[in-house]
């Protein structure tokens, strides 16, 4: 058995000892694990020598292994606070906001709390696990208007912004009642009633040239629901929903398979390998671009208006060409 096997093994050990109220005997870590009890026992003696507060208490004539609970004034278990310690890779994709800042400062707090030999021990722990996003924005650019939203979404202040929009390719001046600040796909996004249109939008945090907090006030409606409202969106767009039917080559349906790009999606075998894909989303927009990135192994084959669809993606040769079956994507992401 490798050694990361063992640490993940003896992480499992730890959790399923905090999880136990009263404490586990020996016998029961092994059979809820799967191992010997020659196994658990050593797996013990190595938590114990890293630094994790175990201890054993006689209940019924039989040692039950429990674990130090932390001060009354912190509401976490150990291993809770460990797991928060590991996330601090996830939470590198908000660096440069207050969000960043306040969870760093969190989580060197948790480290100073935590024995240098289990500091140790996390170490070599940390090597089986690793997260990262390579399409990393600079939102330390963002930070005051990130706060300005924060303090108005949670005071309910109306906000005043000068909004560049990508569909229009227009600067405009907006009042929005921001609902909700959403995290999606590495970019900020508000989600707020327009008052101009008088309906929910969602606008890109990135495209917000001015920002002002004003004194007035608003209510969110009762029935607004983040989840109803992103719920048939591929991305962040939120449209009238449309049918949507893609057929990909057999050299991408295994691939296309073998996640859930969309709740609503279903998928047809083809004879030839290929497959089709349907999907009800809000908007074509968003599924359109996730389309041009597989090139000639894709193409649309309904709506009809996307059919006859053409858009220059970056050169004269890098067009939507239209066919008797569909939409023929002449283009490739990864050239």
């Amino acid at each position: 058995m490798s050694r990361g096997d063992q640490l993940i093994r003896q992480w499992g050990i730890l959790n399923l000892i905090e999880a136990h109220h009263f404490g586990i005997t020996i016998e029961s870590l092994a059979k809820e694990v799967g191992c010997t009890t020659r196994t658990i026992r050593r797996d013990l003696e190595a938590l114990e020598s890293s630094g994790f507060p175990l201890y054993t208490d006689e209940v019924d004539g039989k040692d039950h292994w429990k674990i130090t609970k932390n001060a009354p004034q912190t509401p976490f278990t150990t291993t809770e606070l460990i797991s928060l310690y590991f996330s601090r890779d996830l939470l590198k994709v908000l660096k440069g906001t207050h969000f960043y800042d306040s969870i760093n400062s969190l989580l060197n707090k948790i480290r100073k709390t935590i024995s240098p030999d289990t500091v140790e021990y996390l170490g070599k722990l940390e090597h089986t696990f690793y997260a990262t996003q390579k399409k990393q924005k600079d939102y330390g650019r963002y930070k005051e208007f990130l706060d300005q939203l924060m303090n108005a979404t949670l005071n309910c202040n109306t906000v005043e912004i000068k909004y560049h929009s990508m569909h229009s390719d227009k600067t405009s001046v907006r009042m929005v009642d921001p609902y909700k600040i959403w995290y999606f796909d590495n970019t900020f996004f508000l989600i707020g009633r327009c008052h101009r249109h008088d309906e929910v939008r969602t606008f890109v945090v990135d495209r917000i040239k001015t920002l002002n907090v004003t004194r007035k006030e608003f209510r969110i409606p009762p029935d607004f629901s983040i989840e109803e409202y992103t719920k048939d969106s591929l991305g962040v767009m939120h449209e009238k929903t449309v049918k949507v039917a893609v057929r990909f080559d057999k050299t991408v349906a295994r691939y296309i398979k073998e996640r859930t790009w969309h709740e609503s999606q279903k998928i047809k075998q083809n004879k030839d390998g290929s497959i089709t894909a349907t999907f009800n989303v809000a908007g074509t927009r968003e599924i359109k671009y996730w389309v041009l990135s597989y090139g000639q192994s894709a193409e649309i084959m309904q709506p009809k208006a996307l059919r006859d669809v053409r858009r220059d993606v970056g050169s004269e040769n890098n067009l939507i060409k239209s066919t008797k079956e569909g939409v023929r994507l002449e283009f490739d992401l990864y050239k």
